[in-house]
């Protein structure tokens, strides 16, 4: 019905002036185009994990906009397991604000089918480290709300996890990041200033964590302290990928190749080149902060990344603060 289309495109615009006319007169609130940061899931290609990578579609993946109550999609981390992928994901509920770890799986990589909610707990969850260790499926989900790195073990997969121990406890820790590398389990994580990086090391995956002598192994620099996806081996060493949060957060993401980790020494350089930055599709124009890149053969990567965008939407206040009876005595 076009006429309807039309009547109700040009009442929008009436209704922004008429807002912006009785908050400036009556200083009434009334309608508001708001800015919002919305993050969505893509999936590139590469012929390294550290880039470049190249965007096929103009569309991402998964975006909130597809599901029902979600305000915002991130942090995916992938597994490839009996000729499926999985992908596991902070979801952002639009009602309260709090992030649950939701999951969606997939034959090709290219279509998604999201099947929910798989760890919801009263804290906000972030960042679900997914990863496989001797036959099991382990998750080292952000809990700095619970000031805690929490890890949990699947019990039927994907849908059911159980808490096996707590890795870290007493600080907000983000965004940690587990290798096995050489003997030991290491594990990174940052703090919520995202300037400082700190490193620990166990020789059992349920710990003891040893804090590491070097740390801390960042030091105030928003642009290399906190972690931006899976550690992965490559060319013999190991690639750990950090956030650069500078000039904003979730600007991009570059890499560092680990050229010496022990017990008692770390040193790490960096790739020049951004892995993956502010993109020319709407979805990534803003940024994007995570990379999760998995080898595919014949010298290929696959990585799942987020982005987001700046979106706007329009607020209209039908109750204002003032009373009626007060805006009419105000006019007479």
């Amino acid at each position: 019905m076009p006429h309807l289309r039309t009547r109700f495109t040009t009442l929008i615009p009436a209704l922004f002036l008429l807002g912006m006319a009785t908050e400036r007169v009556l200083n009434i609130p009334f309608v508001k185009r708001v800015s919002f940061t919305e993050w969505a899931i893509h999936i590139v290609s590469g012929d390294s994990p550290v880039g470049p990578f190249v965007i096929s579609g103009e569309q991402p993946v998964l975006a909130p906009r597809t599901l029902s109550g979600v305000a915002g999609l991130a942090d995916p981390f992938m597994l490839y397991r009996d000729s499926t992928w999985t992908m596991f994901f902070e979801v952002v509920s639009a009602k309260t604000g709090q992030g649950d770890i939701g999951v969606a799986v997939s034959q090709n990589l290219e279509q998604w089918h999201y099947l929910g909610i798989v760890l919801d707990e009263p804290y906000h969850l972030s960042y679900p480290y997914v990863f496989e260790h001797e036959g099991c499926v382990y998750m080292t989900p952000e809990s700095s709300e619970a000031s805690c790195v929490r890890l949990y073990r699947a019990t039927r997969f994907p849908d059911r996890w159980e808490k096996v121990a707590d890795l870290l406890k007493g600080h907000p820790f983000v965004d940690p990041s587990l290798a096995y590398y050489s003997g030991r389990w290491w594990l990174w994580v940052s703090t919520p200033d995202n300037g400082y990086l700190f490193l620990y090391w166990s020789e059992r995956l349920e710990g003891p964590y040893h804090f590491h002598p070097a740390n801390p192994i960042v030091i105030a620099d928003r642009t290399s302290a906190r972690p931006g996806g899976r550690v992965v081996a490559w060319q013999g060493k190991l690639v750990r990928f950090a956030q650069v949060d500078e000039p904003y957060y979730g600007f991009a993401v570059r890499a560092f190749i680990v050229e010496e980790l022990t017990e008692t020494g770390y040193r790490e350089r960096p790739i020049e080149t951004l892995v993956v930055q502010p993109g020319d599709q709407v979805w990534n124009a803003r940024g994007m902060h995570t990379v999760d890149p998995h080898p595919v053969g014949a010298g290929r990567w696959m990585a799942a990344v987020d982005g987001q965008r700046l979106a706007w939407r329009w607020v209209v206040n039908l109750r204002p603060q003032t009373p009626l009876k007060a805006l009419i005595g105000s006019a007479f």
